[in-house]
């Protein structure tokens, strides 16, 4: 019963058709092998911003021109009889640096003596040295006067030599002397809030030297 269906029927088989395509022949140009790179070139190639860069034309600020150092002031052995402005009754030296004044303007000179009223002191009781003048260092000042306390107006201690330094208005004892160090008199001229604000910094100082 199966003979027909397994075998197949007795229906002749149908013609192949003429046009139908014949498998694809294989090209007879030879298969080459893999391509070799090309090869790199002998010269390096530059990284990119390596030229030169371009000239900077923008404006360059001025130089300042170096000044030629102050030439030090000759000091005598023996200073003059009158060096300072006082009496120095009671060993308070003031150093002041003035280039313009033989001490102190007139202005900065009644400044001072303000101050000093205020600490019940005159100018009989003080000593005033230029120190634009006599540039002298701090132990040659003690060998030439009495020197007890010391107000340094605009001059460091090391410029004075001493082996210390001090911010403004502080008060600090050395070698037998007490030393405050303040702004310049001629910045306490004046009714402005910096000059007041200066004068009263100072004058806190004072107080602490002088016990008042």
């Amino acid at each position: 019963m199966y003979k027909d269906t397994l075998i197949g029927s007795n229906e002749p088989a149908a013609p192949l058709e003429k046009n139908a395509a014949a498998p694809a022949q294989a090209a007879n140009t030879p298969v080459q092998g893999p391509v070799a790179p090309p090869q790199a070139a002998n010269t390096v190639a530059e990284p990119a911003g390596s030229y030169a860069p371009a000239a900077n034309t923008a404006p360059q600020p001025p130089v300042a021109p170096i000044q030629a150092p102050r030439p030090a002031v000759a000091l005598p052995d023996t200073p003059p009889e009158k060096w300072f402005l006082g009496g120095n009754a009671k060993g308070i030296v003031v150093i002041v640096n003035d280039m313009e004044n033989v001490y102190l303007s007139d202005d900065e000179l009644q400044l001072l003596t303000g101050i000093l009223n205020a600490c019940k002191l005159n100018m009989q009781d003080i000593a005033v040295v230029n120190y634009a003048r006599y540039p002298y260092p701090f132990n040659r000042l003690q060998q030439l006067m009495q020197v007890n306390n010391c107000i340094l107006f605009e001059v460091s201690l090391q410029q004075v030599q001493l082996p210390f330094s001090i911010p403004y208005n502080q008060v600090q004892a050395f070698n037998n002397c007490t030393f405050t160090y303040a702004p310049s008199l001629r910045t306490m001229l004046g009714s402005t809030e910096e000059a007041k604000l200066k004068k009263s910094k100072l004058w806190l100082s004072l107080k602490k030297m002088f016990n008042i």
